[in-house]
């Protein structure tokens, strides 16, 4: 008869001989080279950096250009004109030029002023100017207009509205916009001595 002790070691080498004759080598790793783009520097990523920076500079380009593309008026004031015919004329000179890209409409000049709180505009039509084209006037690209207004008109309207000539700027109302111009010192002593 067999003993308790016998059975079990033959089960025991009964089952070790089954896994060692049933267990397959396991597989060997071998190592996969990597390819050459991922070693070095990343060269997607820098060429598409480089194309946000130019992208991001022309879309600035083209913001800077649609800026400039309308009518930008040069406004500039004097005293004291001097004509053609080199005699001495008593007025106030408006020179506008239209230094932008579009031709544009001179509609009105109005001078701005606030009495009692409330914003007013001291407006002067063509029978005001001495020299000057007709109010409205067009402009092209590049050209020029001097409008003369007579002393004696705007005293007149300064007393009428009672303003101080420190209280005006000029604006000069166009077909794009309002262009806001700061009267120079020089302009401004002349028009206070002649109150």
């Amino acid at each position: 008869m067999i003993t308790l002790a016998q059975a079990a070691t033959t089960v025991t080498q009964t089952v070790t001989e089954t896994l060692t004759v049933t267990q397959t080598p396991s597989p060997v790793f071998v190592p996969v080279q990597q390819p050459a783009v991922e070693q070095g520097t990343n060269w997607s990523l820098w060429i598409s950096i480089f194309a946000l920076l130019v992208a991001g500079l022309s879309l600035l380009w083209n913001i800077i250009s649609w800026r400039n593309s309308g009518a930008r008026l040069k406004v500039r004031l004097s005293a004291g004109f001097i004509s053609d015919r080199n005699d001495s004329v008593d007025a106030v000179g408006v020179i506008i030029e239209n230094a932008g890209r579009l031709t544009t409409t001179i509609n009105v000049l109005k001078f701005p002023y606030r009495q009692a709180g409330i914003k007013k505009f001291i407006h002067f039509d063509s029978s005001s100017f001495m020299y000057g084209c007709e109010l409205p006037q067009s402009l092209a690209p590049g050209e020029r207009v001097t409008y003369l207004l007579k002393d004696e008109v705007l005293i007149e309207t300064l007393k009428r509205c009672n303003v101080n000539a420190r209280q005006l700027s000029l604006v000069v109302s166009t077909g794009h916009a309002d262009f806001n111009v700061q009267i120079p010192e020089k302009v401004l002593a002349y028009i206070d001595g002649l109150r």
